[in-house]
């Protein structure tokens, strides 16, 4: 199958009108999130870039409002530029006190254009990325803009550590691959934690 075809399937679950199959995904979502908060991988991670999610997406807000109670540094992602004009994105820190607007899709970013120089960092980073399917060696497929690929060109193997959260439905055994696409360290579901070496 194409990677079109993996996109179908996912987005024909994350649309049904089922209401238990709704419900089902809001309990399952507070549980992946509760997984993830308890992890080394986020506790030991001194900067959290995150991304602020969509409708039918795991909700990641609550992460958000953790890691900067929890006095970290927290980054979320802004547009640069659209996909037929490059797909360029960069990442903003932000607070409790933050002010933002509504970007590409209609998701939330931060007014402030005081983009991060990944090349500068020392500290340890945990990005949380979204993705729609995933598969058990930490590939991954996105909504097709390739945003995060090109953005994880720029970013030091050794300083980041790539997390995906993810329903089980997400999950299959192999996905299509190509060189540009970049793998994920760690996927987070409600029945599991799978850890992938992408060295």
């Amino acid at each position: 199958m194409e990677k079109a075809d993996f996109r179908k399937i996912v987005q024909a679950r994350r649309n049904t009108s089922d209401i238990t199959a709704f419900e089902k995904d809001l309990y399952n979502a507070k549980l992946i999130t509760d997984r993830y908060l308890e992890l080394d991988s986020y506790k030991e991670a001194q900067i959290i870039f995150v991304y602020s999610s969509m409708e039918k997406e795991i909700p990641t807000q609550e992460i958000i409002n953790t890691a900067i109670k929890d006095g970290k540094k927290v980054a979320l992602p802004k547009i640069i530029t659209g996909v037929k004009a490059g797909a360029e994105m960069d990442f903003v820190f932000i607070n409790k006190d933050t002010e933002y607007k509504s970007g590409v899709y209609g998701i939330l970013e931060p007014v402030s254009d005081e983009f991060i120089d990944v090349k500068g960092i020392n500290d340890r980073v945990e990005m949380l990325i979204p993705g729609l399917c995933l598969d058990i060696k930490g590939r991954r497929i996105g909504y097709g803009g390739g945003y995060y690929d090109r953005y994880l060109t720029k970013c030091p193997k050794d300083k980041f550590h790539i997390t995906a959260l993810a329903y089980e439905y997400q999950m299959f055994e192999s996905l299509p691959f190509n060189e540009n696409d970049k793998p994920v360290n760690l996927i987070v579901t409600e029945n599991r934690c799978i850890e992938i070496d992408v060295r």
